[in-house]
């Protein structure tokens, strides 16, 4: 019971902290809202006004347009061409012609009064014309006027071709265009009363019971009044006009009413003057406003007291229910965290044994290609062993045979000679291979003249090349400086591609190298003329074990691993190396030595 009367004392004591507040806040915000409805009335009747004037000035703008439309027709040029010759005749018939335009268009334009066209001297020659009854017809030769006095006139004939004047005279407005025909010219003029066009615009616009609308000239003269009050009962709102020349909103001294009055108003040019259109509106309409938002208050205090009371009470009954379900909802998200901990332990442990599994595999297909190559290797080791040492011992067998014959002791030993040199040569090309796969290719670094190397690898093959017809040629630079690099593997790498040149090149052909300095790099180039590497193999070729045939379709003899040592070798010293050829044009094989070197491995010592 002690309990009960605690929490019906905290309901009484949350209602009046929340409630007393907020009434006192909304009354004393009354007067504030008072002020902002009325600013807010205002600034609405601005925007109206805004949209009246708006609407005005289209109405005129697109007079404009159709006057200029009235000036075009085929009829009015050849009319202007009558007046300027004098026939009597073609100025009946064309008229009649231009009358048959001007009458349709004053038929489907009700807000013009009146349509002229006025020859040069002033003289109208032409008027269609809505009478107070509305029937539109062509006025009579008799009552035809002329207007060289009439303002309208005398501005207009004045004027450039396809300009527009506009004039207001007492309640009409005129709007005229000059026309032009070689030497002749005349005036086409459209006249709108005020009271037909723009009262149809102003007069239907109430914001509010008593609000009205009227528009003046900047000087102060009174044009029209929704209410048809004279302009003796405009003082007020005339010289509000007078003294915000931009529009705006205020308040006024009502002079045929009692009171104050809101009013909002903006202005426009036309023609040579500046109009203003202004809407007046009784305070009753704020008041009505107000009274209004007053009910709206009460009833939203009285709202916010019983939802209070109600949520007090809903907050009694239902707070120990949301204890236990906040209790409840936490223990469940533990058990979701939990499940969730096991089920992300089980995905990371399937994930790793699907990694294990895709790395064994992959050591797997690695131990088989290994195995493959060892294979592949041990192959092409004993066929291309097997092939000096065959040569060796037949030869040889034949020196003991016939001992007894000195004359081709000499040939047969050149030959077991060259065998040897060859088995030895593929020795050496297997033994670097197994050491640059192994990761063992070291490197020796140190000042080297490349020129001298060049120089020296042409003199090591000259032999070979004079034997087979091949001229050697070369083109080096003078200001190539030292590089740190190995002596002997750049030499091996020249000596290859020199062996490969010649191999390659037919006799008469030539043998080029080249060398020249490229920024930071020494580039050198070994070129021939024999059949040409086609674009697909520029890579292959430095595989090893990869040769191609001479361009007759039979493969030169070799071990297939000059190429991938030159490859390895130049990039251990941080260069680069590639071929540029096509299929019959010949092949040039192009590597480059940085000038400062420190390896792509890290090999080289200084």
């Amino acid at each position: 019971m002690p309990m009960r009367k605690r929490e019906i004392f905290l309901i009484i004591v949350v209602i009046f902290i929340i409630a007393y507040p907020l009434i006192f806040t909304l009354s004393n915000l009354q007067h504030s809202i008072e002020n902002q409805v009325k600013e807010s009335f205002n600034k609405e009747q601005h925007l109206v006004i805004m949209r009246i004037a708006s609407q005005i000035e289209e109405i005129l703008a697109q007079t404009q347009k159709n006057i200029l439309f009235l000036r075009t027709p085929f009829a009015m040029t050849k009319l202007l061409e009558a007046l300027d010759s004098g026939n009597k005749k073609e100025i009946a018939f064309w008229k009649d012609g231009l009358e048959k335009v001007y009458l349709p268009f004053l038929k489907t334009h009700l807000i013009y009064t009146s349509i002229s066209f006025v020859s040069s001297r002033g003289d109208e020659i032409l008027m269609v014309k809505k009478d107070e009854l509305g029937y539109i017809s062509a006025v009579d030769v008799s009552h035809l006027r002329n207007l060289s006095d009439a303002p309208i006139f005398n501005r207009t004939v004045r004027l450039n071709d396809s300009y527009t004047h506009i004039l207001r005279s007492d309640n009409l407005i005129k709007i005229g265009t000059p026309v032009y025909h070689n030497k002749e010219k005349g005036v086409v003029v459209i006249e709108m009363d005020i009271d037909d066009s723009i009262f149809s615009i102003i007069s239907p616009v109430k914001y509010g019971e008593f609000s009205h609308t009227m528009l003046f000239t900047s000087k102060g003269e009174l044009l029209l009044c929704s209410l048809g009050l004279p302009v003796e009962k405009h003082k007020e709102e005339i010289k509000f006009a007078k003294d915000n020349p931009s529009g705006g909103y205020g308040e006024v001294y009502s002079t045929h009413d009692e009171g104050r009055d809101l009013i909002a108003g903006t202005t426009f040019t036309v023609g040579d003057e500046i109009w203003a259109v202004l809407i007046e509106s009784s305070p009753s309409e704020v008041i009505k406003q107000i009274s209004k938002f007053e009910k709206e208050r009460k009833g939203i205090i009285f709202i916010l007291i019983f939802m209070i009371i109600g949520f007090s009470a809903y907050f009694h009954r239902v707070r120990l229910g949301r204890v236990k379900a906040v209790i409840k909802a936490e223990e469940e998200e533990k058990a979701v965290k939990k499940i969730e901990d096991i089920n992300k332990k089980l995905w990371l442990a399937k994930e790793e044994e699907n990694l294990l599994n895709r790395e064994l595999d992959n050591a797997n297909k690695r131990l088989k290609d290994i195995d493959r190559q060892k294979t592949e290797f041990l192959n092409i080791v004993a066929h291309d062993l097997r092939t000096p040492l065959t040569s060796i011992r037949g030869y040889t067998d034949i020196l003991l045979r016939y001992r007894n014959k000195p004359e081709i002791h000499e040939e047969f030993l050149n030959i077991i000679s060259k065998e040897s040199i060859r088995l030895g040569d593929l020795l050496n090309d297997y033994l670097d291979l197994a050491k640059i796969e192994a990761g063992m290719l070291k490197l020796k670094g140190e000042p080297i003249n490349i020129k001298g190397i060049i120089s020296e690898s042409l003199t090591t093959v000259r032999g070979e090349a004079v034997n087979n017809e091949i001229n050697l040629k070369s083109s080096i630079e003078d200001d190539i400086p030292a590089i740190i690099a190995d002596d002997g593997k750049i030499r091996q790498v020249l000596s290859n591609l020199l062996s490969n040149a010649i191999k390659y090149t037919p006799k008469g052909g030539i043998v080029t190298v080249s060398a020249l300095k490229k920024a930071q790099f020494v580039e050198v180039s070994v070129e021939n003329t024999g059949s040409g590497i086609p674009k697909e193999h520029h890579e292959k070729i430095f595989e090893k074990f990869v040769q191609l045939d001479d361009g007759g379709g039979k493969i030169k003899r070799g071990t297939g691993l000059g190429l991938p040592i030159v490859k390895n070798i130049v990039e251990a010293h941080g260069g680069k190396v590639w071929v540029e050829s096509e299929a019959g044009k010949g092949a040039k094989f192009i590597f480059t030595l940085p000038i400062k070197n420190t390896g792509s491995e890290g090999n080289l010592i200084f």
